[in-house]
């Protein structure tokens, strides 16, 4: 950790960037260290744009801006939380290739093709906003009520609001320390879980009724062709409330990538889950964690599908059941 702190200190200009198409513990880890940063005095920059519903709820809890433009000069480059380089937003990885600055990586993702001057990857944090949360305390940088809040929407986003990856004792102190409003949690809720209108809703429950069950192989799944400006949550919100179907441990969302014949995939496990979604995203070139992962595909949907059942079996007649 000395060597990321020497890094920062030295910076004037620190660009701060995350995957494309960032998720809330994407948002939570970049806004958090943003926060901090700003508060240590440094000249930050975000260089990744939230996806729209996200960015108009952050933006309500802080005035963050957006001011990337790929014209400034940095002398740091901070990645947060994207596993591999290819997931990093593209004029990002431009402006490192073309500018070759000092560059930080810090992952809770497994080590797959991260790069960096320091790569920091803590397979065992809860999520990347608690590994920024360690670096701040273990330096003693103050954490505001603003960077606190970022930093827990982080932490209860990567757990699936604790449906797919449990909080131990530990993380859950430093959650606690992050509390800073008796209503911070409940905001985080409302933040995750909320909708921007009943036509999002309404659209939701059209998307449900796509969805296809498995029962040999406790598996939920739905495929869609539908463009529609927020597909990407309806199908994250889609795998997320599967994992509550008592019965059922792993569901996926494939869903087609505008303009091409491409598929996104967003795979999620229960608690009962025995099989490493990591390793069945790898397959098709992607990652993630074990209850957690995606992926993009050219392939089609129905040899996908085939494919992952195949795996899924396969894994399931290896591993014994969770009791």
């Amino acid at each position: 950790m000395l060597s990321i702190k020497d890094r920062i200190i030295r910076a004037k200009h620190i660009l701060i960037a995350g995957h494309a198409g960032p998720d809330f513990d994407s948002a939570g880890s970049c806004l958090g260290l943003y926060e901090i940063l700003k508060g240590l005095g440094k000249e930050v920059s975000l260089g990744t744009f939230f996806r729209e519903e996200i960015w108009q709820r952050v933006s309500e809890t802080a005035p963050v801006t957006r001011d990337f433009n790929g014209k400034r000069s940095f002398d740091l480059v901070i990645l947060l939380d994207y596993g591999k380089m290819q997931h990093v937003v593209q004029y990002v990885r431009n402006y490192i290739d073309s500018h070759d600055p000092c560059v930080i990586t810090i992952d809770n993702h497994p080590y797959q093709d991260q790069q960096g001057d320091v790569v920091w990857v803590e397979e065992g944090s809860a999520a990347t906003a608690e590994m920024v949360y360690d670096l701040a305390r273990f330096h003693h940088w103050f954490i505001g009520d603003t960077a606190a809040f970022f930093l827990l929407l982080g932490i209860i986003a990567e757990s699936g609001a604790l449906g797919f990856y449990p909080i131990g004792k530990k993380t859950l102190h430093k959650v606690m320390r992050l509390v800073r409003h008796d209503d911070d949690l409940m905001r985080i809720a409302y933040m995750i879980r909320g909708w921007d209108g009943p036509d999002d809703m309404f659209q939701y429950g059209a998307f449900l009724k796509t969805m296809r069950t498995d029962k040999n192989l406790k598996l939920i799944y739905g495929v869609s062709r539908v463009q529609h400006p927020k597909i990407s949550e309806i199908a994250v919100r889609a795998v997320h409330e599967a994992m509550f179907v008592k019965g059922y441990t792993i569901m996926f969302f494939l869903r087609s990538v505008p303009g091409s014949s491409e598929w996104y995939c967003s795979l999620r496990g229960s608690k009962d889950n025995t099989v490493d979604l990591n390793l069945l995203a790898a397959r098709f070139g992607g990652g993630g964690h074990f209850n957690s992962a995606g992926f993009k595909s050219s392939e089609s949907s129905a040899t996908i599908i085939n494919k992952m059942k195949v795996f899924i079996r396969a894994c399931q007649k290896r591993t014994p059941e969770k009791s």
